[in-house]
């Protein structure tokens, strides 16, 4: 058996893949990809694609970047890990210290994790503990939007909106869904969203549905939770900056 055999068959008896229909997956052949470089990635045939999804929304940069290469290698000559209970190093600073200088006010506090489920699962713990703090337990739901999609771990999947987690609600805590902004086919029979402006007298009748649920449920709500700038996973729909601004406010 070659290797490139033995790669397949290794996969094949012992790996379960994310978002996959194993035994579709089994039955037709595997694509092996061995290297790549800036947008293309190459199987083991020397066959090319496009990585258009920038590997699944994680590469912002391309595949192979040299400059990137030598600062981990550099990092990793120094110090690959520290508890970070107790502990910092001057990566960290430097990088939440650039950071600040980008955010708008008041955010000035930052909290490390390592891919977006845990992110949320951390945003989701910290604001159900600020409540907590401050003898407010009854603030422990949270409002979210229909079709969203914040990741794969339980928090996450229960502020999320779509029909393919729905396996799981027994698993679930507490959310409020609001119907969420959709200009590109706008319910309320508006022209299309300009990102300059409003068109057409709309006048963000698209956020009754969050205020309603807010005005009605804030007592036992913690926070709302929202895609930043659009719906990936429901759609690709962008939200009005006006209703970003006006939720926040």
């Amino acid at each position: 058996m070659s290797k490139k055999q033995k790669i397949r068959e290794l996969d094949k008896k012992f790996i379960w893949h994310p978002f996959t229909q194993m035994k579709d997956y089994e039955k037709n052949g595997h694509i092996v990809i061995e290297r790549a470089r800036k947008f293309q990635l190459f199987d083991d045939q020397e066959n090319s694609y496009y990585d258009t999804i920038s590997s699944w929304w994680t590469n912002l940069f391309g595949h192979g970047e040299k400059k990137i290469i030598n600062a981990v290698k550099k990092q990793l000559g120094k110090l690959e890990h520290v508890n970070f209970s107790g502990f910092t190093h001057p990566p960290a600073a430097e990088l939440v210290s650039k950071l600040y200088s980008l955010l708008p006010q008041p955010l000035c506090r930052f909290f490390f994790s390592d891919n977006g489920s845990t992110a949320v699962e951390a945003a989701l713990k910290i604001a159900f503990q600020y409540w907590h703090n401050r003898g407010q337990k009854q603030k422990n739901c949270f409002i979210m939007l229909k079709n969203a999609y914040h990741g794969d771990t339980l928090g996450a999947v229960s502020t999320g909106g779509l029909d393919y987690h729905r396996l799981f609600q027994p698993l679930l805590f507490k959310t409020f869904m609001a119907e969420p902004p959709d200009c590109s086919k706008c319910r309320f029979r508006k022209s299309a969203y300009t990102f300059d402006s409003l068109q057409n007298g709309c006048s963000l009748e698209c956020f009754n549905s969050i205020e309603e649920i807010i005005k009605k449920h804030h007592h036992e709500a913690a926070a709302v939770i929202i895609e930043p700038l659009l719906q990936c996973a429901g759609g690709m729909k962008v939200y009005p900056p006006a209703y970003i601004n006006r939720l926040s406010k």
